[in-house]
């Protein structure tokens, strides 16, 4: 739902107070802000609703997104997708071109010092590496090592990238 009004109207009717979490998403030095409200089901099992209003650039943008199901972290793939001043949430194991050119560099590092330095570089742009492989195991890449790039999921992203996500409710 892109449609200002039809968000707004929805946040309204779903917002149940007991049901609720509300977000605030600031960058020091920077003006705007983003608020995040994820309205929880009444079951386990029911839909997870969220709604942001990103005010960081010179438009407003509403958004919204859903999920549903057992047995996993709704909030962070309800909020998946999400634009937030032109950083793009994702849900867990999301990965994108930077996580991909992150990987294979990662692959061509020749020592421990320039894997390192991928690393680290990796964690700047709130991404991780993960699924370590050697040459005793499967080792996807043909190399020992990491095997998958991904970037920080939901609000974590914002979070490794300096945003401050407070808690409202």
């Amino acid at each position: 739902m892109t449609n200002n009004r039809q968000v707004f109207d929805a946040m309204e009717k779903d917002a149940i107070l007991s049901r609720v979490s509300s977000y605030v998403i600031t960058l020091p030095k920077k003006e705007g802000y983003a608020t995040i409200t994820l309205s929880y089901p009444k079951d386990a099992a029911g839909k997870l609703k969220a709604y942001c209003v990103d005010r960081f650039g010179m438009e407003c943008m509403a958004q919204s997104g859903y999920a549903g199901g057992y047995g996993y972290d709704k909030a962070t793939t309800a909020m998946s997708g999400f634009i937030i001043d032109g950083k793009t949430l994702t849900d867990n194991c999301g990965t994108d071109k930077t996580s991909e050119s992150l990987l294979k560099s990662y692959a061509k590092a020749e020592t421990e010092e320039a894997k390192d330095k991928v690393i680290a570089k990796a964690k700047k742009l709130g991404y991780h590496f993960a699924n370590w492989s050697n040459s005793q195991g499967y080792c996807p890449t043909g190399r020992d090592g990491y095997q998958s790039c991904y970037k920080e999921s939901g609000l974590d992203y914002l979070r490794v990238l300096g945003y401050r996500v407070i808690s409202a409710i």
